[in-house]
């Protein structure tokens, strides 16, 4: 196991780009949800995150492995349901527009507040683009079960190893639940051949409240919505 975890290590543009976005992750949806260390602390004070399961991370990596596909099943029903869902949302500036959630830079969430906030009083036209945007991303096929699992191990080991550290916190599952939550993975895609979509926890939604939809960075650039990655995080 430890030369496999050496392996993953040398990889060492993938593990980063996995850092990169666990750690977005971490900044946007979690380190608001804890007090502010001791000052002077000289070392991470290991934490628990609080606003995340495992699961979440989960989602957050097969949304950038694989994309927006599996989540499109019926064009009219999505297309109403953004259009429900964009209405709902309040317009705010304190998200960022776009959210990266994959290591290569493929694939981002656009947070409906603020993205409302910049088409005020065109919810309509807001909408439509979204949606096209978002039908034209289901047909980009992205991602490969082989690299899912490999981020997987990526996202275990960085969290073992303590480097998703924000300010003063290192955020960490405990191992055994992580290894418990993969061997669970694994035993389904043995069984099923697919690997399992798994939706936001409980928790997380109780503490970020998500409303975004899931885009892809090739069609994004060629669409009149390109302007955004000006401010991509």
């Amino acid at each position: 196991m430890e030369h496999g975890m050496e392996q993953l290590r040398g990889n060492t543009a993938g593990r980063e780009g996995v850092r990169h976005v666990l750690l977005a992750q971490y900044a946007l949806h979690e380190a608001n949800h804890h007090s502010e260390c001791v000052r002077g602390a000289a070392e991470h004070v290991p934490t628990v995150p609080k606003a995340h399961t495992i699961a979440d991370i989960y989602k957050c990596l097969h949304q950038g492995q694989f994309g927006v596909g599996h989540s499109i099943e019926d064009p009219v029903k999505f297309a109403n349901l953004l259009a429900i869902d964009l209405a709902r949302a309040e317009p705010n500036s304190a998200e960022p527009v776009l959210e990266n959630v994959s290591p290569i830079g493929s694939v981002f969430r656009v947070n409906l507040r603020p993205y409302r906030r910049i088409f005020a009083g065109r919810d309509e036209f807001a909408s439509r683009l979204l949606a096209g945007l978002c039908l034209s991303s289901a047909a980009i096929q992205a991602g490969t079960r082989k690299d899912f699992i490999m981020s997987l191990e990526w996202f275990k080991d960085l969290n073992n190893s303590g480097e998703l550290a924000i300010r003063c916190r290192s955020y960490m599952f405990p191992g055994h639940l992580i290894d418990l939550f993969l061997e669970q993975v694994n035993d389904f895609v043995k069984t099923t051949g697919s690997i399992p979509v798994l939706g936001h926890s409980l928790v997380y939604k109780k503490f970020n409240a998500p409303s975004y939809r899931v885009v892809d960075r090739a069609v994004l650039e060629r669409s009149s919505l390109a302007s955004l990655l000006e401010d991509a995080q």
